[in-house]
């Protein structure tokens, strides 16, 4: 009888019981440009999934979308943008947006919604790396999660690639 309960409790356990979440990225020659200003802004592309052991990745409208049962997700990503072209003497910014809905979200980051900024005073670096982490968020089945970029070097800024070497990345955690 003991056999039977201990083989039990062993088999109805999954592999992955306490972590649902999926990882996606954009890989190596798979550069995004981006165009410069406000008018400029758009989603980054992901073309790789490193995991995804909730379903969450859409890959055809390049979100992830809030499972069902799902209460609380954790979102992070990271671009690796170009270094800019403009002089020395003037920031450079870099910039990504985590949007749920295709919308900011209000107040995160003392409000500035989501945004996660770079900012390049000098042309001693080869690339810009930009995070945005956020708290646990309170989440409703169906809804989506994109990752907007942004690239300003004054006012005449050229077009800045997002580069695809692996550390462009997106990142869900479903949190029960």
């Amino acid at each position: 009888m003991r056999l039977f309960c201990i083989l039990l409790v062993v088999f109805s356990t999954p592999a992955f019981a306490g972590f649902k979440g999926a990882m996606v990225y954009k890989s190596d020659g798979r550069a995004q440009i981006v165009q410069p200003g406000i008018p400029g802004i758009a989603p980054i592309t992901f073309d790789k999934v490193l995991y995804d052991t909730c379903g969450c990745w859409d890959a055809e409208a390049n979100r992830f979308v809030v499972p069902e049962g799902a209460r609380f997700v954790r979102l992070k990503a990271q671009a690796i943008f170009q270094h800019g072209d403009a002089p020395a003497s003037r920031a450079s910014v870099r910039q990504i947006v985590i949007k749920r809905n295709f919308e900011t979200l209000n107040n995160w980051y003392e409000d500035r919604p989501g945004w996660a900024v770079g900012q390049v005073t000098t042309h001693v670096a080869t690339t810009v790396d930009v995070n945005a982490d956020g708290p646990v968020l309170p989440v409703k089945p169906g809804d989506t999660f994109i990752v907007d970029a942004f690239g300003w070097d004054g006012p005449e800024s050229k077009p800045v690639e997002i580069l695809g070497i692996n550390g462009t990345w997106f990142s869900i955690e479903i949190v029960e």
